[in-house]
């Protein structure tokens, strides 16, 4: 109690310390205002930029209710507009600029370091982090010849990359000598078409619009930087797609099969990991009872866990053993435990095999619903 009234004096003091932090950040962005005087001016409602490569405009009110109360706008800097050189538009882009830096630094500084990085927004938008900037960017000029043209085909050659504006083509060197052209302009595609050449041959189509694609209309949120960081190594990565990364393009589905019409290692791969012959299944179903029944059945579960072990689906295999239970290959004296059927009458297996894979293949497997309600029935018994 006795240092109660010193730390109460300490904490009434902290608040002078913010306030005499503000006083030289103040003087700085006075002389950024100073510095630019056709370029950067406070309008009606915001702070007004005139950049190389567009108009931006900052909101002021945001800005001096987080000074008066922090607790006021519990969100992050305000977002900035963005327009064409050529004027200033009522549907314009937005973006969020914050400066490396910033949550240390005190507010008059941030609002001057964003204000001199829009005045050089030529180096912002060359900035790897600088994504939701090139975005607006692009929404606003999209990507043939306009006044982003310049270093936006220096962003792509530092990825390496060109932009080819005669083609209206962004070309992604990838591997094994190929060539990915991602053409844009087209008024009926939202993004790109997605095309492929060999040492310069014939343009072969894989995708008509990459947005259309979840895989590619989310890894351009880098706008196009990481999308062509990903076609760098394709085809090559499309043999061994990498499921634990998101919006990864090697884990398109209809991309490494369009590319797989295209490519013979990548449609071997293919039919490689596609599902065993269905015929197969009614061996491995009457193999699997006959070597683990040891008189009492085989169980459902396990029967199910060897089809899926010999590369078939879970829904297949549950189907199969039903169509299997109803073409009496294996019988089920009891609930969930199966039994051969017999399998060894003559021409038994050939027939077997027949009915099997016109079962699999009817839209609705005969009694397969019979079958499916009968153990829904027994399960509630059980």
């Amino acid at each position: 109690m006795s240092q109660a009234i010193d730390r109460t004096d300490a904490f009434i003091g902290g608040f002078h310390e913010p306030t005499h932090l503000h006083v030289v950040p103040k003087h700085c962005l006075e002389e950024v205002f100073g510095r630019n005087p056709n370029r950067l001016r406070i309008g009606h409602k915001n702070i007004i930029i005139i950049g190389d490569l567009a108009l931006y405009a900052i909101p002021i009110q945001p800005l001096m209710s987080a000074f008066l109360n922090p607790w006021a706008n519990r969100s992050d800097l305000p977002r900035v507009e963005v327009h064409p050189l050529s004027g200033w538009k009522r549907k314009h882009a937005w973006a969020c600029i914050q400066p490396p830096g910033a949550s240390e630094e005190p507010g008059p500084d941030t609002i001057a370091a964003i204000c001199e990085a829009l005045l050089a927004d030529s180096s912002l938008f060359l900035m790897q982090s600088m994504t939701t900037f090139r975005c607006a960017l692009f929404s606003t000029y999209g990507h043939g010849i306009s006044p982003i043209t310049g270093v936006f085909t220096e962003f792509l050659k530092e990825r390496g990359a060109d932009l080819d504006l005669e083609s209206s083509e962004i070309v992604v060197p990838g591997s094994y000598s190929w060539k990915w052209h991602l053409r844009f302009g087209d008024p009926d595609v939202s993004d790109f078409s997605l095309h492929s050449s060999i040492k310069d041959g014939p343009r072969r189509k894989h995708i008509f619009d990459t947005g259309e694609i979840s895989e590619f209309s989310m890894s351009p949120m880098d706008c196009i930087g990481d999308l062509v960081s990903q076609l760098r190594r394709a085809p090559r990565s499309l043999l061994d797609p990498k499921e634990d990364q998101y919006a990864a393009i090697c884990n398109s589905n209809q991309f490494r099969t369009a590319v797989a019409r295209d490519w013979e290692p990548l449609r071997r791969r293919l039919e490689e990991a596609q599902e065993p012959e269905p015929s197969e299944a009614m061996n491995l179903i009457i193999e699997t009872v006959r070597s683990q029944d040891t008189g009492d059945g085989v169980d459902y579960n396990d029967l199910v866990n060897a089809l899926v072990q010999g590369g078939y689906s879970q829904e297949f295999a549950e189907e199969a053993i039903g169509v299997a239970r109803a073409q009496g290959a294996v019988t089920q004296p009891g609930f969930g435990a199966f039994q051969l059927g017999d399998s060894e009458a003559p021409g038994f297996a050939a027939e077997l095999q027949a009915a099997f894979l016109e079962d699999l293949e009817a839209p609705d497997p005969p009694r397969l619903n019979e079958i499916l309600e009968e153990l829904r029935q027994n399960l509630q018994e059980e």
